[in-house]
């Protein structure tokens, strides 16, 4: 019989002691927040959820099994990570992350933040130096906004079959292209719905229904919304939501859901030559918080990859947001098809875009079909 050392013994309990404290640790944190709840003080940390998260992951617990069983780790060697206690508690603890400088100096250096914005399918020409970027308009925008009308939007006609909703989160951003005077991104901002993303909207509005898709157009001014609250720039998914929710009361017909917006990065990013045509690029966001992440994957990655197939580079890829860069949920848990599209940046014109957005209509129309086809069966 094969006797085990004292030093093999001494080992065993030394690991497992670790990790009973540091499970022991969390716990401890759970109760603390739990008991706060009934003070209505609340703790919430995106450090906290990372700790959490790191211990539900596959790889974490098959390298602490494979500890006190080998050959689990000669099954499964290459999914199983080189296990540092240290880097471990380190990473979970402070979602620092030993080797990657950007986690430590995304939290001092203003823009590098964006490292949290996670690539999941990366389009042509799509690494870290060519991430979305938000940029945010002048702090006196707000305070210009114009009050509503009385008279009701014509948005509020909502046709009989409408099966998708088109809104805008961010209804104020803009093309300089169509602005006069405007040269930085920043200045890429209008209340102008002929001018700004709204316009875009109705762009895709009348292209769907060449192909006989009726849709919902809502064109309420968010920063309206935001200066009747007397909210701020970081609110506009909340004004949103109740915007996206009133149209969804109207409807119960409506299936998909796209909420647009364009990006504030350089031209050359957003644009591309497709047989001999200049195109506005267009990617998608998801949001990892809403209960629907794992229907609003398939779908988006679905229609990325047609978007590609029939205009190679048209799509940037599909990105994924957390509340550490982000709103993290957007919306996206209204429907199991909710979308956010980002077509073109500040810089593109309306022809680039128009043409995108005759792309994306057709390509859309026809998984449309396919599920019309299916639903019928």
């Amino acid at each position: 019989m094969q006797r085990i050392s004292r030093a093999s013994i001494q080992s065993k309990v030394t690991f497992i002691s670790r990790y009973l404290v540091i499970y022991g640790l969390l716990f401890i944190m759970i109760a603390i927040m739990t008991a706060t709840s009934y003070s209505k003080t609340f703790l919430s940390s995106q450090t906290i959820e990372n700790a959490l998260k790191s211990f539900q992951s596959t790889e974490v617990l098959l390298a602490v099994m494979g500890r006190e069983m080998p050959p689990l780790l000669q099954e499964y060697e290459e999914e199983v990570p080189d296990l540092s206690t240290s880097k471990f508690v380190v990473d979970a603890l402070t979602d620092i992350r030993l080797g990657d400088a950007r986690s430590l100096l995304g939290r001092e250096i203003p823009g590098l933040d964006a490292y949290h914005t996670e690539i999941l399918i990366a389009g042509e020409g799509t690494d870290y130096t060519t991430l979305p970027y938000e940029s945010p308009p002048p702090e006196d925008f707000f305070s210009s906004a114009e009050d509503k009308k009385d008279t009701p939007p014509e948005e509020d006609i909502v046709p009989e079959e409408a099966s998708v909703l088109i809104y805008h989160t961010h209804t104020w951003e803009a093309f300089l292209p169509n602005l006069s005077g405007a040269t930085k991104p920043n200045e890429a901002v209008s209340h102008d719905e002929t001018k700004n993303i709204v316009n875009v909207g109705a762009m895709l509005k009348e292209e769907l229904l060449k192909y006989n898709i009726q849709s919902q157009h809502v064109k309420d001014n968010v920063a309206t919304e935001l200066k009747e609250r007397n909210w701020s720039y970081p609110d506009s998914y909340k004004a949103s939501r109740e915007i996206a929710t009133e149209a969804l009361a109207k409807n119960d017909k409506v299936e998909y859901i796209f909420d647009l917006h364009r990006d504030s990065v350089d031209k050359k990013i957003t644009t591309t030559t497709i047989n001999g045509q200049p195109y506005a690029r267009l990617f998608f966001i998801v949001g990892k918080e809403n209960k629907f992440y794992e229907e609003n994957l398939r779908f988006v990655t679905e229609l990325n990859k047609k978007l590609n197939q029939e205009y190679p580079g048209i799509s940037r890829g599909v990105f994924q947001k957390s509340k550490a860069q982000g709103n993290g949920l957007y919306n996206q848990d209204l429907s199991e098809k909710a979308l956010l599209i980002e077509i073109g940046g500040y810089a593109n014109n309306n022809e680039e875009i128009k043409k995108t957005v005759e792309a994306f209509a057709k390509v859309f129309s026809e998984m449309y079909k396919g599920d019309m086809e299916v639903n019928a069966q």
